[in-house]
């Protein structure tokens, strides 16, 4: 006996006992091909679950949730709303995918993990080194240019910190591509801004 329960409207949620599969993928119009789903699974309203997808017990799905192909969803996981995940991803136990959050394809994403949206950058090809940006458990703007950490007041106070590699001349296209970095960097965090 398979046991899902969808969400209405109102919010409140209908159990139904299937016993079998594919009793849910007749009720469930927008339910791929080929799809496992486990125990006490909930789904919530206009999700789509791709062919193949394989979750796993007492998973609980948000509402209007796309789901690629191939996905495997391990136990105990926690799908927000408005969430898209790509073709062959991997997903462990006991994770929580915040809502609006998107991942790519052929992701493999460990046990207890939490992911929201928009926490932090990590850019890698913005320019020759990586550029992080996150605010710290205080609140405080962190931006990462190549090895230097440092808050944005720092870097707004002293950016050409390192004139040997990036000198202050507007015709150093090294000098731009890590001013375009820190810009974007900053942009990001005046979006995220913590309340």
């Amino acid at each position: 006996m398979k046991t899902i329960y969808l969400q209405r409207p109102d919010y409140s949620w209908i159990k139904f006992e299937f016993n079998s599969t594919q009793e849910i993928i007749d009720k469930c119009t927008e339910i791929g091909n080929g799809v496992i789903i486990g125990d006490e699974v909930t789904i919530g309203d206009w999700v789509k679950i791709g062919n193949g997808v394989i979750i796993g017990d007492w998973v609980k799905i948000g509402n209007e949730v796309i789901i690629g192909d191939g996905v495997k969803i391990g136990d105990e996981v926690i799908i927000g709303n408005w969430v898209i995940i790509g073709d062959w991803v991997k997903i462990g136990d006991w994770v929580i995918i915040g809502n609006g959050v998107k991942i790519g394809d052929e992701v493999k994403i460990g046990d207890e993990v939490k992911i929201d949206l928009y926490t932090s950058l990590f850019a890698s090809n913005l320019y020759q080194y990586a550029t992080s940006a996150y605010y710290d458990s205080n609140k405080v703007p962190m931006i990462q240019l190549g090895c230097y950490l440092r808050t944005r007041k720092e870097w707004e106070s002293d950016f050409w910190n390192n004139p040997g590699e990036f000198p202050n001349d507007p015709t150093n296209e090294k000098s731009n591509a890590r001013l375009r970095a820190f810009k974007i960097a900053s942009t990001f965090l005046d979006l995220i801004k913590p309340k």
